[in-house]
């Protein structure tokens, strides 16, 4: 009878808890409003980008790193939630000179999802700009905000780092759609006036990594 009534116990507790943190699919919304939903990779679609990746090319290289993080607590705006996300950090070496490198923040564990310089947001299908012919028609890749660290202090930076993973003769690679999506005015919040600044270190443009 006490077995009984432990399990019983047990199952309730169970209840109670996925009654109060409802699982919502993490790309079915960007709105994350519901007291604490657990925004869940309900697909395991992160799974896939968790790893090292290596572009080169001569002398210029660009090395990523993904790592998942679960059921993160985020006081947010709207609610208080919990979310699974999708970190980066990169390298990027221009002419064997080091432009870029954020990789030893891959380990700390800092707040949110945008305290890091890759983090992922949502997903596209293959006709959306920039657009994926090789990709199934139902195929949809992952776009990322991506920063650097010495930009951090400007507004207006508006890019996308759309990823897509695949195997080429059995090697699993990633591609990189590396565009600029903004309108080109970027403000300096240290001074509150515009800025030169363009872009990022790291070029425009698209990338073939290989999985290390």
């Amino acid at each position: 009878m006490k077995t009984i009534y432990i399990t019983l116990t047990l199952l309730l507790l169970t209840t109670l808890v996925k009654a109060q943190n409802p699982i919502i699919p993490l790309y079915q919304g960007n709105t994350k409003n519901v007291e604490n939903a657990y925004y869940k990779d309900v697909d395991s679609l992160h799974n896939q980008y968790v790893g090292t990746w290596l572009f080169t090319n001569g002398n210029d290289s660009l090395k990523i790193v993904f790592r998942k993080r679960t059921m993160i607590n985020i006081e947010g705006y709207l609610a208080n939630y919990f979310i699974d996300e999708l970190i980066g950090e990169y390298q990027y070496i221009e002419n064997g000179i080091k432009k870029v490198n954020t990789l030893e923040n891959i380990d700390q564990k800092l707040i949110g999802d945008s305290d890091y310089n890759l983090y992922a947001y949502s997903l596209m299908w293959p006709n959306t700009y920039p657009q994926c012919d090789e990709c199934a028609v139902d195929e949809k890749r992952m776009v990322m905000a991506i920063n650097e660290q010495s930009k951090r202090h400007l507004t207006g930076l508006s890019d996308q780092f759309v990823i897509r993973r695949y195997f080429d003769n059995e090697i699993e690679k990633l591609k990189v759609w590396f565009i600029l999506s903004g309108n080109g005015i970027v403000l300096d919040e240290n001074t509150g006036e515009l800025s030169d600044e363009t872009g990022f270190s790291l070029p425009y443009g698209e990338y073939t990594l290989t999985k290390q």
